[in-house]
């Protein structure tokens, strides 16, 4: 069920009222005292590769368990990452579409919206829409980037939604942060452009809590939960990184039975904790604090 919040309601977001071309009314369904509470977004590319979404995925979740709601748009990957990355920490996300509320974009993510719908809140102003023409994904990234006290954008080409999002941001007195990437990947030159034209360069979640004046710190909520030790799983992960290693290498090194071998992966996959890749590889989906080092 949704609900239809209109201007001057009581659990209105002021903050929406500050923009250009605000919003008079959205369709809201989940909690809706969400749009309230302190907020950041986390925006990318929908070609997001395994290092960006990894990363999305952490500072989502470091973020979130810092207290701050994650604003993101749904779409996939980065997006999708982000949505993630906070249910993974306090579960506190919102996700703003350009689609009716009827309606989920993509496809794809029907459960992921259900998720959020449990324990964050979806919001649309669009109605009667179910097509999402290109016209309204500008106008979503307006809620977005109106919505949040910062717009983190993570692996974003030169040109892109989440640039635009980034751009409204500024207009909106809001901060920006970028995380830099591979500099011969054109995939990331979108944020590097952002740095260079004076967006904040952030590598971990902390930087931005320092960035915003936060004191509260990255605790009391969800931790990331790594393999036991003397497990198959443990063995697979500490042997696979953010880009990948051959499952076939992996498999010639483990001194054990295959198909406990098997069983670890599959654990591990189900945890949303790996993913395969092309090439036949077997990577991480979440950025550790150990990748930094």
């Amino acid at each position: 069920m949704h609900k239809l919040l209109r201007k001057g309601d009581k659990l209105w977001p002021s903050l929406w009222d500050e923009i250009n071309d605000p919003p008079t009314d959205v369709n809201v369904a989940g909690k809706i005292e969400l749009l309230n509470e302190r907020s950041i977004a986390i925006v990318g590319t929908r070609r997001a590769s395994n290092l960006g979404k990894a990363i999305a995925r952490r500072i989502a979740m470091d973020l979130s368990n810092a207290g701050y709601v994650i604003v993101s748009g749904l779409a996939m990957g980065i997006d999708t990452a982000a949505h993630r990355g906070a249910l993974d920490g306090s579960g506190k996300t919102v996700a703003v579409m350009a689609t009716s509320i009827e309606e989920t974009y993509p496809p794809r993510n029907c459960a992921l919206r259900q998720e959020i719908e449990s324990r964050g809140c979806v919001v649309s102003e669009t109605q009667n829409t179910p097509v999402p023409f290109k016209y309204l994904f500008p106008r979503r990234n307006r809620l977005v980037a109106g919505l949040v006290s910062g717009v983190i954008v993570i692996e974003s080409p030169g040109k892109s939604g989440s640039l635009i999002t980034a751009k409204l941001a500024i207009d909106y007195n809001r901060e920006v942060f970028a995380v830099p990437g591979p500099i011969d990947n054109a995939n990331w030159r979108g944020s590097h452009q952002l740095i260079k034209d004076g967006a904040h360069l952030i590598e971990c979640a902390e930087d931005v809590l320092e960035l915003l004046g936060s004191r509260s710190g990255i605790s009391g909520g969800p931790v990331l939960k790594l393999p036991q030790e003397g497990t198959s799983s443990k063995w697979l992960w500490d042997r696979i990184d953010l880009s990948g290693a051959p499952l076939a290498d992996l498999q010639m090194q483990w001194p054990g039975d295959p198909a406990d071998l098997a069983e670890g992966l599959l654990a591990l996959e189900m945890a949303n904790m790996a993913i395969r890749l092309p090439g036949a590889k077997v990577a991480r989906t979440v950025w550790t604090s150990s990748d930094r080092k």
